[in-house]
């Protein structure tokens, strides 16, 4: 006697391809003895120049067993990073630095139902150490 109710289920796994591609940068220039003239005084200070950039690319795609035809396979989601950071330092002694920065960032999203977004920070940073003793 046969069970009618039971039928055999065939099932295909898609497989899922993850790809990542990175891309840093970071340089610096610095200029030591840096003279800087202000209200009759000289300054004999150091300046410093970085910057740091970076790419980031995360892919994942899918594949059709039956469907071998497209090599690339149907995209599912991903998403692209990038962050770009100018900054300078200027030290007048080991007690006073300053600082300017800058830094974007966002992300591009590929496939997904939420949108990319997108952050700019600048500002200014002054270090002061004080130090004294009895």
């Amino acid at each position: 006697r046969r069970d009618r109710g039971h039928r055999p289920h065939l099932a295909l796994v898609e497989p899922i391809r993850a790809q990542s591609q990175e891309l840093q940068i970071t340089g610096s220039y610095m200029k030591r003895s840096f003279v800087f003239n202000f209200l009759g005084i000289e300054f004999n200070n150091d300046m410093e120049f970085l910057f740091t950039g970076s790419y980031k690319r995360n892919l994942r795609s899918t594949f059709d067993l039956l469907n071998l035809n497209n090599a690339e396979g149907q995209k599912l989601n991903g998403d692209t990073q990038i962050i770009i950071e100018p900054s300078a330092r200027y030290t007048v002694s080991q007690r006073l630095t300053a600082r300017a920065f800058f830094r974007y960032e966002t992300t591009i999203n590929e496939g997904a139902a939420t949108p990319g977004f997108s952050t700019t920070q600048a500002g200014v940073e002054i270090r002061l150490s004080i130090a004294g003793g009895r």
